[in-house]
């Protein structure tokens, strides 16, 4: 059984199990990639993904309104990676609900 399916896009477990798979290998990339039949390119983006996500042990945390704004943008990243850019002026009704969406 290979170990990857073959078709063209991995789920983000299978790219989870992927690069983990390469790391307790002990091989170089490319030498894990020849030997598994894996495009190099494919490890390469999975590696980009898995290191981009934030520790488990980030958690929300609660923030104060200031009188005058400091900045005029705001990120809000969360633990898979995925960030959501907040412009000033924004509904702060709206982004409870994103956030509870997303948790």
């Amino acid at each position: 059984m290979p170990l990857y399916p073959k078709q063209r896009y991995l789920t983000r477990d299978q790219g989870r199990l992927l690069v983990d798979s390469w790391e307790s290998s002990g091989q170089s990339q490319a030498a894990f990639c020849r030997a598994n039949g894996i495009p190099n390119w494919k490890l390469s983006y999975w590696r980009s993904v898995t290191r981009s996500r934030l520790p488990a042990s980030v958690g929300f945390v609660q923030l104060q309104a200031a009188t005058a704004p400091r900045c005029q943008r705001l990120e809000v990243y969360l633990r898979d990676g995925v960030h959501i850019p907040i412009e000033a002026g924004f509904d702060p009704a709206v982004l409870r609900a994103v956030v509870e969406a997303l948790s």
